[in-house]
């Protein structure tokens, strides 16, 4: 689970894929809908939420649900977090990724 901007996403821990929702905060109504990869995390922060499934991170407006842009980790992503002005990931081999946004 993530929010920001005004939105909420939720998506069920599944091994296999799965749907996440967004859902605007104040009406409770979904706005959108993204199939993503089992196991998948996210994070938020401005007016972006970040996807990471697989070995990629993908940037995702948060009102809208259009990817603003993706990049290929060496490993499978182990987790994702964001602040400030950075978002970070690491993969299942302990390598950190520290991209600018």
């Amino acid at each position: 689970m993530a929010a920001t901007d005004g939105m909420v996403f939720l998506m069920p821990l599944s091994i296999g894929r799965a749907t996440l929702t967004a859902w605007h905060a104040r009406s409770g109504r979904p706005a959108w809908t993204r199939t993503v990869s089992g196991g998948a995390v996210a994070a938020a922060s401005g007016s972006v939420l970040y996807l990471a499934g697989g070995r990629t991170l993908t940037a995702v407006a948060a009102t809208t649900g259009r990817t603003l842009w993706s990049y290929q980790l060496g490993a499978e992503v182990a987790d994702v977090t964001a602040g400030g002005h950075v978002v970070y990931a690491l993969d299942a081999h302990g390598g950190v990724y520290a991209l600018r946004i």
